[in-house]
């Protein structure tokens, strides 16, 4: 699958550097120019840690900024 990204961003406990192998995942936000359709959340593993890749484009991160007590 290709996605083009913009950016790719690593969020959650590897992103704060409080990542703990055997209990965390990995969290990624991948930012595109277009509309992700049905591929905006993928998970996977790799080396038996959980992957969970969101995909968001930036006219939704625009959107979201606007709104009280969003995460983005």
């Amino acid at each position: 699958m290709e996605l083009r990204p913009l950016r790719i961003i690593i969020t959650g406990s590897l992103g704060e550097r409080k990542f703990v192998r055997g209990l965390s995942d990995i969290d990624i936000l991948v930012i595109t120019d277009y509309k992700p359709g049905d591929k905006r959340f993928i998970l996977t593993s790799v080396r038996d840690v959980d992957v969970e890749i969101t995909v968001k484009s930036t006219h939704e991160l625009e959107k979201a900024s606007e709104r009280t007590g969003s995460f983005m």
